[in-house]
């Protein structure tokens, strides 16, 4: 199954599933996350029937959900069905294929858990996407942060420096970051850090092939429900944030929260995105 969102007409994500349950809402862990206040925490469910049919239930939502423009309870799916969660519109394309085996019942995990793997991306030049929204202490943190860059120069020790700024505010595991004073040219610091203060060096290729789409591309990502073989049970999430100035790549930055532990937000992504384009003014004047 396919689900087309827009928001006030604009295409806002597309994703697929193979399974259910597909909760949408605010929560941090829900397969499809939507941070606006319209929506609520656990909005509604996408789910397979006991026949194998696709059908979406409401969970008792503030603002309700509606199914070709009536609020509905619960109601079975089709290609063409647009269903209205807060100022977000789905549109619904069942594809052709295998039949699929009905989802473990609704009753037996109201939370979402075991979230397939999602990628959120957020576009500086998308007139369209939703609000920046982040707490009011951000500001403070964000003013700490570029001082400490500021005070590091081009000394070689601004990104152990930044590092340690990183890793406090976004509470991560682990954080990486590489900086070019000179966007034409090479990488002049790069280094990574755990929160137990060990060097991190960042080795897996699909994590660096996407900070190299992000830096091309102008995104912005967050990657939520990504599992941990060595430790079941156990989700991470992780945010990408490209350094740029313009269309000047003056680095990139990656940082994952702790297994287990609270996943990163839209909010957090948000943040990041500020603090990363403001980074950029900060180094390109070293």
């Amino acid at each position: 199954m396919r689900l087309k969102a827009t928001q006030n007409g604009q295409a806002v994500s597309e994703s697929q599933f193979i399974k259910g349950p597909i909760y949408i809402g605010r929560h941090p862990q829900s397969q499809v996350f939507l941070s606006h206040h319209s929506v609520s925490r656990q909005h509604a469910v996408i789910f397979l029937d006991d026949n194998g049919r696709w059908a979406v239930r409401d969970l008792k939502s503030a603002n309700h959900t509606y199914v070709n423009s009536k609020v509905i309870t619960e109601v079975p799916l089709k290609t063409g069905d647009k269903i209205q969660v807060g100022v977000f519109i789905f549109q619904i394309d069942l594809e052709r294929g295998q039949p699929l085996s009905p989802s473990i019942q609704l009753d037996d995990t109201h939370a979402p858990m075991n979230a397939e793997p999602q990628v959120i991306v957020r576009q500086l030049n998308n007139r369209s996407a939703p609000a920046i929204r982040v707490p009011a202490h951000r500001a403070g943190d964000l003013r700490a942060l570029l001082c400490t860059a500021a005070r590091g120069g081009n000394s070689g020790e601004t990104v152990s420096q930044v590092l340690d700024v990183l890793l406090k505010q976004f509470d991560a595991h682990r954080v990486w970051c590489s900086f070019r004073y000179d966007p034409e040219g090479i990488t002049e610091e790069e280094g990574g850090r755990t929160e137990m203060g060990e060097l991190f060096i960042l080795q897996q290729e699909r994590i660096k092939t996407l900070l190299d789409q992000a830096c091309r591309k102008g995104q912005y990502i967050l990657l939520t429900h990504l599992k941990q073989p060595t430790k079941p049970g156990k989700e991470q999430s992780a945010i990408l944030a490209p350094i740029l100035g313009g269309d000047k790549v003056y680095g990139e930055i990656y940082l994952d929260s702790k297994p287990g532990k609270t996943c990163f937000s839209m909010s957090d992504l948000d943040y990041a995105m500020l603090l990363a384009v403001s980074l950029s003014v900060v180094l390109e004047n070293f």
